[in-house]
């Protein structure tokens, strides 16, 4: 079970978890969300979230901003609901996320809402061919579930694109510093992801999915 802290109290999900503040800046960072974004939880503190995870839909256009739509609904105690985004990891790559926000409310300042962001893998909704989210009158997101089939970790991100450029696991488990079964457990991972059956279609559909 991993953890993240907001003030006095400390939430524990084994889901990716990170907290922001009133104001939208990284309250607190759980394990599991540093591997899966790459960011070191005591850097990401303090900072704004929308600059460092700039979330887009997927036609690129940002709705991770300064005046965060989810804050504004929180304050107007609105429902937050389940939606689909792409973060920005530290490596550089963008990842299909889905985003369960619960909008906390300290007793003492009520007009200071903390919101707990749940990453986990986009599912497809039915037959719908897009996803299309509205918070506070804002067009949040529109994410073609063809483009959210994983969420892969820099490190496992760094491992595909070796795979890809034709890098034995051994040769792999040398450049990045571990072992060759380390190497192994992250591309039993990323088949499972990709739902691929080998590393040559996993590749190949990394490719058709823009992620290489």
């Amino acid at each position: 079970m991993d953890e993240a802290t907001i003030g006095e109290f400390t939430v524990a999900t084994a889901e990716p978890a990170f907290v922001t503040n009133h104001l939208n800046r990284v309250v607190s960072v759980n394990r599991a969300a540093a591997d899966l974004l790459g960011f070191d939880g005591a850097e990401a503190t303090g900072l704004p979230c929308w600059r460092i995870l700039g979330g887009t839909d997927a036609g690129g256009n940002r709705f991770c901003r300064p005046n965060c739509p989810l804050i504004r609904a929180a304050l107007r105690r609105q429902m937050l609901p389940r939606f689909p985004a792409r973060l920005r990891t530290a490596c550089g790559k963008n990842i299909s996320v889905s985003v369960s926000a619960i909008a906390l409310y300290p007793a003492a300042s009520p007009r200071e809402p903390a919101i707990v962001h749940l990453l986990g893998p986009w599912r497809r909704s039915g037959d719908s061919l897009d996803t299309t989210v509205v918070i506070d009158g804002d067009l949040v997101a529109t994410l073609p579930p063809a483009t959210e089939r994983c969420m892969l970790t820099c490190r496992e991100f760094e491992i595909l694109r070796l795979m890809n450029e034709g890098v034995r696991s051994d040769q792999i488990a040398r450049r990045l510093f571990v072992s060759v079964l380390t190497v192994r457990t992250h591309i039993e991972r990323i088949l499972s992801k990709l739902h691929a059956h080998s590393k040559l279609e996993a590749t190949a559909l990394a490719r058709r999915l823009s992620l290489l």
